[in-house]
């Protein structure tokens, strides 16, 4: 367990920057970058309302469990592996996901101890309705029959993915610190990787920022709050980086739930 919390499931999604769609299915209209980014933020600050929804994702996933923050009861959810644009297409049921309002910001605890598990493989699309829709968090992972250019987190000496909860501290006492050391992993068959820098964000945020009580480094030395990974080629993988926690005398006493985000980014593909 990370601290006082149970082990993410599985691989939280990046819906807010990786190419997945959200679309209101009452009007037809996708939403914005920005609605995507609160939906999959640690606030449950803003409600979309009660249409019903459909995530889109750009790749076949294999979705490992959801949380979602609305209007409490349970909810059935229906998968597709072929939807185009959330009518059309084979319709299976999905997962039934129970819902508990949390309208805090930053939220409760619910988002850590109230994810439900359901694995279902290679599906394009995932739709529902939730009552005042405020977060949908998605856990999983692009499906392996996919082949791609994309970076992946790597672990440091064995020949495959880093695991979900090798980056959550877990609880975290105000002078401590923590480090972790990673790979990166380039999954393009044909293509090498360049200038690949690793950098940091948050969607819901303190004071102190967390993403500053973190600092990178490729040789464990020194530090900064970005790593430039270098060129990466096809299959590759990079050398060594390290994460390092910094949790300074005037951080956030209460126990809210911050996370925050990794991200590795080609400069270019050749």
């Amino acid at each position: 367990m990370a601290g006082s919390y149970p082990d993410p499931p599985s691989y939280r999604m990046a819906i807010h920057r990786d190419g997945t769609q959200i679309m209101n299915l009452a009007t037809g209209i996708n939403l914005t970058p920005s609605q995507i980014s609160g939906l999959n933020s640690e606030s449950g600050a803003a409600a979309l309302g009660s249409s019903p929804v459909c995530v889109f994702f750009p790749e076949a996933r294999d979705l490992d469990a959801i949380w979602l923050n609305g209007t409490t009861g349970s909810i059935p959810t229906e998968v597709s592996v072929d939807s185009t644009n959330g009518v059309d297409g084979t319709w299976t049921a999905g997962p039934t996901v129970p819902v508990i309002q949390d309208t805090g910001n930053p939220l409760g605890a619910g988002w850590r101890t109230s994810i439900s598990s359901s694995t279902t493989f290679a599906i394009k699309a995932i739709r529902f309705t939730v009552g005042n829709l405020r977060n949908i968090h998605l856990y999983g992972e692009i499906s392996p029959t996919v082949t791609e250019n994309r970076i992946e987190f790597w672990h440091p000496t064995i020949d495959q993915k880093i695991s979900p909860s090798d980056f959550d501290w877990g609880d975290c006492p105000r002078y401590s610190t923590g480090q972790v050391s990673f790979r990166l992993k380039n999954m393009s068959p044909t293509l090498t990787a360049f200038g690949v820098l690793v950098s940091m964000l948050a969607l819901t945020d303190t004071t102190p920022s967390v993403p500053a009580q973190h600092f990178l480094s490729d040789d464990g030395v020194h530090w900064a709050a970005t790593v430039d990974a270098g060129a990466i080629a096809s299959s590759g993988m990079s050398p060594i980086l390290y994460l390092r926690r910094v949790t300074p005398s005037n951080a956030v006493l209460s126990t809210p739930r911050w996370a925050f985000h990794l991200i590795a980014v080609p400069t270019s593909w050749s």
